[in-house]
C-alpha cells in the first residue's frame, strides 16, 4: 500500500496539535510487499517480510497510537483498517430489487498489510486517518450512489408486490391449514384424526386419503418421483377434455396433459393427466385411457 501526497497533506491537516515535551521512541512493526522486498535486497539490505523501524517523535497522536510493552518500550503495529466502498445488492424472492454503496473499514487477512514503503511518521499518521481517508473517498462515493439511484428506479414497487405475494402466500397457508382440519374433523379416519390431534406429521395421510375420497381413479405422486413424466405434445382430445373437466371444478385443482414414460412404474405409461390440488404437495395422474 501506498500513500499520496495529497492524502498525506490532507492527514497532516487535520492532526495539527501540541507536541509532546519530550521525545519517544516507538518501535514501528510491519510487513513488507514482495515489491519493497525486492527493492530492499536490490539496495543490499534486509528483505524480511516483518520488519521493524524505530521512529523518534513529539507527536502524540503517535504516542496515542503505540502500546506499552511489558519491557517499558512503545510499540506500534502497522495493523491498521482500510476505508474501502463497497458496493451491495439486496436480494428479495432471489431477485436483486435494491442496489446501495457504502464505506466499510476493511481489515487484512493476515492482520497487516503489506506495504510498498518503509513507514515514516507521516504515512503511519495517514494510515490511522480513517476519516480523513474516508473523506477522500466522498467523490468516487456521490458516483457510484447516483449509478445505485438510476438502478433503483421502480424499486419500491418491487419490494411491495414480493410483500404482497408474502402476504398471499401466508394467507393462503393459513387458509388451507384451517380447511384440513375440518376435513380431517368431518372425513379422515381415526388414525388420521389421532395423528391430527396429537400432533403428529399428517400430511402425507391427509393426502392420500382426500385424493381417495376426491380423486379416487388418479393414482398419488407419493414420493414425488414415483411418476417420471415430461410435457405432452400433441395431446388428444380426451386428454384435453379431461384436463378442463377438473380445471373448471372450481374446487383448486390445476390440470395439465403430460407423457409418463414409466420408467418407475412399467404398469403405468402414455398420455395421462396430472392433477396437483392446492391442498396437496404432491400431484394425482389420471390415465386418459
Amino acid at each position: 500500500m501506498k500513500t499520496t501526497k495529497k492524502e498525506a497533506q490532507m492527514s497532516q491537516q487535520n492532526q495539527k496539535s501540541e507536541k509532546l515535551a519530550n521525545p519517544v521512541n516507538i518501535e514501528v512493526t510491519f510487513r513488507c510487499s514482495e515489491k519493497l522486498q525486492k527493492q530492499l535486497l536490490a539496495e543490499g539490505k534486509n528483505g524480511s517480510e516483518f520488519q521493524s523501524v524505530i521512529i523518534t517523535t513529539t507527536n502524540p497522536r503517535m504516542l496515542k497510537l503505540a502500546q506499552v510493552q511489558s519491557n517499558g518500550k512503545l510499540m506500534l503495529k502497522m495493523n491498521f483498517k482500510k476505508p474501502t466502498i463497497r458496493r451491495f445488492s439486496t436480494f428479495l424472492g432471489g431477485e436483486i430489487v435494491k442496489e446501495g454503496v457504502k464505506v466499510v473499514l476493511e481489515s487484512a487477512m493476515d492482520s497487516m498489510y503489506g506495504l510498498d514503503e518503509i513507514p515514516s511518521e507521516e504515512f503511519i499518521l495517514h494510515a490511522f486517518d480513517y476519516e480523513a481517508i474516508e473523506k477522500s473517498l466522498q467523490p468516487e462515493l456521490k458516483k457510484i450512489q447516483a449509478e445505485c439511484d438510476a438502478a433503483n428506479v421502480g424499486v419500491e414497487e418491487k419490494i411491495a408486490a414480493y410483500q404482497k405475494k408474502l402476504a398471499e402466500e401466508k394467507e393462503k397457508e393459513v387458509r388451507l391449514a384451517a380447511e384440513a382440519g375440518v376435513w380431517i374433523k368431518a372425513n379422515g379416519s381415526q388414525r388420521l384424526r389421532m395423528m391430527y390431534t396429537g400432533g403428529y406429521e399428517f400430511r402425507q395421510t391427509y393426502e392420500i386419503e382426500r385424493g381417495a375420497l376426491e380423486l379416487p381413479e388418479a393414482l398419488y405422486n407419493q414420493n414425488g418421483d414415483t411418476f417420471d413424466y415430461v410435457e405432452r405434445g400433441n395431446p388428444s382430445e380426451e386428454a384435453l377434455l379431461l384436463a378442463e373437466k377438473y380445471m373448471k371444478m372450481g374446487k383448486g385443482y390445476s390440470a395439465e396433459v403430460v407423457w409418463v414414460k414409466g420408467e418407475q412404474l412399467a404398469s403405468y405409461f402414455g398420455e395421462m393427466v396430472r392433477i396437483s390440488p392446492e391442498w396437496s404437495r404432491r400431484s394425482f395422474f389420471l390415465r386418459v385411457n
